[in-house]
C-alpha cells in the first residue's frame, strides 16, 4: 500500500484536495457572506468535483512513472517503482481506472451544476496527460507549461463550478440587488497565477536536477537544450516577477483596510513564508552546482507553494477581522 501511495503521490494529491476546500471556504464562502449571499454547490457534489480532480491527477502520476522508468533509472533509481514493485501493465490499468473515474465524475458534476460543456474539460485533461508523458515531456517548454497549467485549474475549477451554479440558482437575485461578485474571481484567479508560476518554476529546476537522464533519453528540456545557465536565468528571472507580484496584489488590494490601518498580518505573512523563502530559492538555484542542491530548491518550491495555499487561511482571518461575519 505504500508503494501504491508513492505511485499516485499520496502527498501531492492531498494537497490538490485541500487547496481546493480552502479556496472554497477561505475564498469564495466568505465574499459571498459579505455580499449577503452563500454557496450554491452542494457539499456533496462539491466533493464528487474534488474527488475528480484528485482521481486524474492520480491517474496522470501513474502514467508519468509508466512512461519515465529509463530517465528515472538514472536520475533517481531507488524512486523507480513501475518495472519493479509495479507491473508495467497494473500501471497503465491504474491509469485507465483513475482516469475514467476521475472523469465520469466530474462530467456528473457539470451536468449538476448546469454546464454541460464543462464536462469536456475532465477527460481532456486525462488525455493531456496521457499525451505529456508519452510525447509533451520531452518537448521544449510544452511539457512544463502543460503542468503549469495544470496547477492553476486546480484552484480555478472551484471558481468555475460554483459560478455556475450561481448563475443557475440566485442569478436573479445577483442582478437585482447589482451585486458584483468580481472580488472572488480575481482573488481565485491570483492565486491560480501564483500557481503557475510557481509550478513552473519548480519544473525547470527539476529539468537541471534531471538533466543527465533527459540528456541520455534525448528529451529537450531547457538545460538540455540551451544549457543549465540559461536554465538558472529563466528560473531566476521567474522568481523575480513572482515576488514583484505578490508585493503589488499586496499593495494594490490589502495594505489599506477599509479601517484606514495597515494589514500588518498578510505583510508578515508574505514576507515571512513568501518574499524571504524566494530569496533563498533564488540564491540556491543560482549557486547550485550538484543534482544535491537542485533537489533542495525543488523541495524549497514545495514549501513556498504551500504556503502560498495556506495564505488563505489569513485572507479569510482578515476579511473576518474587518467584516465580522
Amino acid at each position: 500500500m505504500y508503494n501504491l501511495f508513492k505511485l499516485i503521490r499520496l502527498n501531492n494529491l492531498v494537497m490538490i484536495a485541500i487547496t481546493q476546500y480552502l479556496v472554497r471556504f477561505c475564498i469564495i464562502a466568505p465574499i459571498l457572506n459579505i455580499k449577503g449571499l452563500s454557496l450554491q454547490m452542494s457539499e456533496f457534489w462539491f466533493a464528487m468535483l474534488v474527488l475528480a480532480t484528485v482521481l486524474l491527477a492520480a491517474g496522470g502520476y501513474a502514467i508519468n512513472d509508466y512512461f519515465d522508468t529509463k530517465t528515472d533509472a538514472i536520475n533517481r533509481p531507488k524512486r523507480v517503482l513501475v518495472g519493479k514493485k509495479f507491473t508495467r501493465q497494473f500501471a497503465i490499468k491504474l491509469h485507465f481506472t483513475l482516469s475514467t473515474i476521475g472523469s465520469l465524475l466530474g462530467i456528473a458534476a457539470s451536468f449538476y451544476v448546469g454546464a454541460w460543456h464543462y464536462a469536456l474539460i475532465f477527460p481532456l485533461v486525462g488525455g493531456l496527460l496521457w499525451f505529456y508523458s508519452t510525447t509533451y515531456k520531452a518537448q521544449l517548454l510544452i511539457g512544463n507549461i502543460i503542468i503549469a497549467l495544470m496547477a492553476a485549474m486546480v484552484p480555478l475549477i472551484v471558481l468555475m463550478f460554483e459560478f455556475a451554479r450561481i448563475t443557475k440558482t440566485i442569478l436573479i437575485v445577483i442582478q437585482q440587488n447589482q451585486i458584483n461578485l468580481n472580488a472572488i474571481a480575481y482573488w481565485v484567479i491570483g492565486f491560480s497565477f501564483f500557481a503557475f508560476i510557481t509550478t513552473f518554476i519548480r519544473e525547470v529546476v527539476k529539468d537541471m536536477e534531471d538533466f543527465e537522464g533527459d540528456l541520455e533519453t534525448g528529451r529537450n528540456t531547457i538545460p538540455v537544450a540551451y544549457g543549465i545557465k540559461s536554465a538558472k536565468v529563466v528560473a531566476a528571472i521567474c522568481i523575480v516577477l513572482e515576488m514583484v507580484f505578490i508585493y503589488y496584489i499586496y499593495w494594490r488590494y490589502l495594505s489599506v483596510l477599509p479601517s484606514g490601518k495597515l494589514d500588518w498580518l498578510s505583510l508578515v505573512y508574505i514576507t515571512i513564508t513568501l518574499a524571504i523563502p524566494f530569496v533563498v530559492l533564488l540564491f540556491r538555484v543560482v549557486m547550485a552546482s550538484k543534482v544535491a542542491h537542485y533537489k533542495l530548491a525543488s523541495l524549497l518550491v514545495k514549501l513556498i507553494m504551500l504556503a502560498g495555499v495556506f495564505y488563505t487561511g489569513v485572507f479569510y482571518i482578515v476579511l473576518n477581522k474587518v467584516y465580522q461575519f
